[in-house]
């Protein structure tokens, strides 16, 4: 009977990929497409050509992520709300990068980090591991979308409790990181200090549930959780003699003892350029580096898009291509200076009556 069940499963999947491939063909040829059946031996050369495709695709998406044009504050939250076709969706991507990476200018590098936004959970979770700072996001409702960034701010901590990070990690130390793990490994891995192996549960022969499988090798675990949080980790084998004394007999001929074991070391240029996001992205401004790149005129947010129109008659040498909000303050510095009073014509209105529209009626 089992043997029937499982030749039945297996000709049923035979028969979906029949299916997949008459239907595939089908739909080929109605879209003008000739197809021949190969007598041949199987030509391999196609996968070569798909992964000459797939990095050709990887590199142009990354160079439309680099050359995409910034934006506002305030388009970035019209175009979130928005339907998005592909070229709108890379430069809002590309807005998503700037703000997490806190500067203008994209590179490679930044793109190839972000991986498809999994590197803003890199920054957020070097945020935990250290302890920044910063505003955390309200958890929604929805159980199984919430970050639980609160806890994940307790965890790593308490994971690496007694272990400098700036120094090598014994081989001890990762073996005493992965015990900590599994003191309850489901947790870590809801808050995403583990992947989601360490939350998966195998049904026994007996129908009980048996627990998850400690892994065997501690410091390749060391480094997936650092990783995660956006550090690189170098390993290095080195050796010790314990015991110099022993020297090469007839008998033995394997000489002095030797112990080998390994470190795992954090990579400075990984920890700089994590910490440098975070600097960054403390006095980082998206709209003021906007108008600076580009010279452009900046409006007050408190001002209406009457007074604005008021400013582009005014001053007709100065447009506005957009409104860019910044401090009150800021404006002061920066609209003073590049357009004076006695540069405006003289019989200008200020502010011309018929585009100033009331603040106490219609």
């Amino acid at each position: 009977m089992t043997i029937t069940h499982v030749a039945g499963i297996k000709a049923e999947a035979v028969n979906a990929k029949a299916d997949f491939a008459a239907g595939l063909w089908w739909v080929l040829e109605a879209a003008g497409w000739q197809l021949e059946r190969p007598d041949g031996p199987e030509d391999t050369s196609y996968r070569s050509i798909a992964t000459d495709a797939a990095k050709a695709g990887k590199d142009a998406r990354a160079l439309a992520l680099i050359g995409a044009e910034p934006m506002t504050s305030h388009q970035s939250k019209l175009m979130d709300t928005m339907a998005r076709d592909v070229a709108q969706e890379v430069r809002y991507q590309a807005q998503q990068m700037r703000t997490a990476y806190g500067k203008i200018d994209l590179t490679r590098e930044d793109v190839d980090f972000w991986d498809n936004s999994r590197g803003r959970g890199k920054i957020a979770s070097f945020e935990d591991l250290i302890g920044a700072e910063v505003a955390l996001p309200l958890d929604t409702e929805v159980l199984s979308a919430r970050a639980f960034r609160n806890v994940r701010r307790n965890l790593l901590p308490a994971l690496f409790s007694g272990i400098d990070l700036s120094a090598s990690i014994t081989a001890e130390q990762a073996e005493m990181i992965l015990g900590r793990v599994m003191t309850q490994p489901d947790v870590f891995a809801a808050v995403g200090i583990v992947g989601p192996k360490y939350r998966a549960q195998y049904r026994a022969k007996g129908g009980g549930l048996q627990p998850v499988k400690r892994p065997k090798r501690a410091g390749q675990e060391l480094r997936d959780i650092l990783a995660r949080c956006g550090l690189d980790v170098t390993q290095k084998r080195e050796r010790s003699v314990p015991k110099p004394s022993l020297l090469n007999t007839r008998e033995d001929s394997s000489g002095t003892e030797t112990e080998r074991h390994y470190t795992y070391t954090i990579t400075p240029e990984s920890w700089e350029n994590m910490v440098g996001i975070l600097e960054r992205r403390g006095s980082f401004d998206i709209d003021e580096a906007i108008a600076r790149a580009g010279q452009r005129p900046v409006v007050d947010p408190k001002v209406s898009c009457f007074d604005a129109l008021a400013m582009v008659a005014t001053f007709p040498d100065h447009p506005l291509p957009g409104l860019i909000p910044i401090t009150t303050r800021e404006l002061a510095a920066e609209r003073l200076p590049a357009v004076s009073l006695p540069d405006a014509r003289e019989d200008a209105e200020w502010p011309p009556q018929r585009l100033v529209r009331s603040r106490g009626g219609p």
